[in-house]
């Protein structure tokens, strides 16, 4: 290598360290900028890709994707975020409630185990063990746990309509440019357009199938329970029917992990025809939404086992927060989309 190359690879080195550096603090500088925002625009970008079918549907009516756009934003804020602002009212307010009657704890301490039927028959060591146990301190442990974990979702008011609004805003658009958003990041891809394709189509599928499948089945289900446990006199019958939603997703047990319970206190509050028409609305209706809606919704869509969906969630909610109950399942959809691509072969595709 002459003297001449030498010096101009080492200059073209130079620069493209010199390019790499100044990137690197650029960029570090925009994610700490940014950082702050990540969760809601993620959750802005999942609503964008639900809500984008509907988008173009629209737009072969409305020519203007603008009008389309806050005319799904309008839709978002009547058929979310009202609700939801009037659900954390109720939880709020149950939640107070049930750690003023927990506190008192009367009807806990009136209870006495032996009354019931089926005492008798069990062991002795095993009534000895219940007859043992202070019920009195069940009530404010349960309801200090439920303030504890409802508190920080609802205790900065400003911060919550803050994070709304932007969310509002980025959802918008996520619609409107939707179409030059997906052509820059096939662009960045190093694949070709067609795989760059399939792994897209892969991954909105799997984020639709959440959406549309397992968390909308856990919202029915939770919206069922709510009605049932209102009708049969279960006190807090919101605070509960969102439990039941957090619930659903548990292998195996699901709902019941909640409609058992509230069983149960039916019918040691005495109130047995309550309890027998809480335990026939928990099968026939609440039960079988699964088993029924469950197929139909998922049906060609990603298929995720139950347990890795839980976990999902419940570490979407530590991580992320409330909004991690669709985030973490929306994270895990994409990564069983990508596996189910290695499997099938993309590298070989190129």
């Amino acid at each position: 290598m002459s003297k001449s190359s030498h010096l101009h690879h080492h200059h073209l080195t130079t620069r493209r360290w010199f390019f790499i550096g100044v990137s690197a603090v650029i960029f570090y500088l925009f994610w700490q900028i940014i950082s702050p925002f990540v969760v809601i625009l993620l959750t802005a970008g999942v609503a964008g890709v639900v809500l984008s079918p509907l988008a173009t549907r629209l737009e072969q009516r409305i020519s203007s994707s603008r009008i389309v756009a806050l005319l799904l934003i309008a839709l978002t804020i009547i058929a979310v975020f009202i609700p939801l602002f009037f659900i954390g009212l109720t939880l709020v307010g149950e939640a107070n409630d049930l750690i003023s009657a927990s506190a008192d704890a009367e009807w806990l301490t009136a209870f006495n185990p032996a009354d019931l039927p089926l005492f008798d028959l069990l062991p002795e060591n095993a009534q000895n063990r219940i007859l043992a146990f202070d019920l009195s301190e069940l009530g404010p442990i349960v309801g200090n746990w439920i303030i504890d974990n409802i508190e920080p979702i609802f205790s900065s008011i400003l911060s919550i309509f803050f994070g709304a609004g932007l969310f509002l805003i980025s959802t918008y658009f996520f619609l409107v440019e939707r179409t030059r958003i997906k052509k820059e990041i096939l662009a960045l891809s190093p694949f070709n357009d067609k795989l760059d394709q399939q792994i897209v189509r892969r991954i909105v599928d799997a984020m639709r199938g959440v959406v549309f499948g397992a968390l909308i089945v856990a919202l029915l289900q939770g919206i069922f329970a709510t009605i049932g446990f209102a009708i049969f006199g279960v006190p807090s019958p919101v605070l509960w029917g969102t439990i039941v939603m957090i619930a659903a997703q548990v292998p195996m047990i699901g709902a019941s992990l909640v409609m058992i319970p509230a069983i149960a206190f039916l019918l040691i509050s005495g109130k047995t025809a309550a309890a027998i028409g809480m335990a026939i609305w928990a099968i026939v209706v609440v039960g079988m939404i699964d088993n029924i809606i469950s197929p139909y919704l998922i049906e060609g869509r990603t298929k995720m086992h139950a347990l890795l969906i839980l976990l999902s969630i419940l570490g979407g909610l530590r991580f992320f927060g409330p909004i991690g109950f669709i985030i973490g399942p929306t994270v895990l959809a994409s990564v069983m989309a990508i596996i189910e691509l290695y499997k099938s072969g993309v590298w070989e595709q190129e």
